[in-house]
C-alpha cells in the first residue's frame, strides 16, 4: 500500500522525473524476490513468530527512514533495504498459518 503513495511523493515532493522514479521503484520489486528467498531460509532455521515480529518492527523503521533520503541513489538504496526486510516476512507468515490451522481448514470447503 505504500508504493503508490511513495511514487506520488517522489514525483511531487522530491521532484524526480517519472523515469527516475520508476527506476528507483524497480529496486523494490527486484529485491522482493530475494527477500522472499532469504525469508524462506530463515523460516526453516528459526521460529516463525520471531521472524514476523522482527520484520514488522524493522520494516516500519525502514519506511520511516526513507524520509531522510533525498538523492535518487540513496532512495534506491533505502528501498533496497526496506524491501529486503519487508519481504522476509511473507514466508514466515505462511508457515505460521500452516502450523496453526488444521488440515481441514487449509484445504478449503469447495
Amino acid at each position: 500500500m505504500v508504493l503508490p503513495f511513495l511514487f506520488l511523493y517522489l514525483v511531487t515532493v522530491e521532484g524526480y522525473s517519472l523515469s527516475t522514479t520508476e527506476t528507483i521503484l524497480l529496486f523494490y520489486g527486484v529485491v522482493s524476490f530475494c527477500g522472499n528467498y532469504i525469508g524462506g531460509i530463515l523460516t526453516y532455521k528459526l521460529r516463525t513468530i520471531r521472524i514476523q515480529v522482527f520484520n514488522l518492527v524493522n520494516t516500519s523503521i525502514a519506511f520511516i527512514g526513507l524520509l531522510f533520503y533525498h538523492t535518487p541513489v540513496s532512495m534506491a538504496f533505502g528501498l533496497f533495504i526496506t524491501s529486503l526486510i519487508a519481504d522476509t516476512f511473507r514466508p514466515a507468515n505462511m508457515a505460521s498459518i500452516s502450523i496453526i490451522e488444521s488440515p481441514e481448514n487449509l484445504r478449503g470447503r469447495y
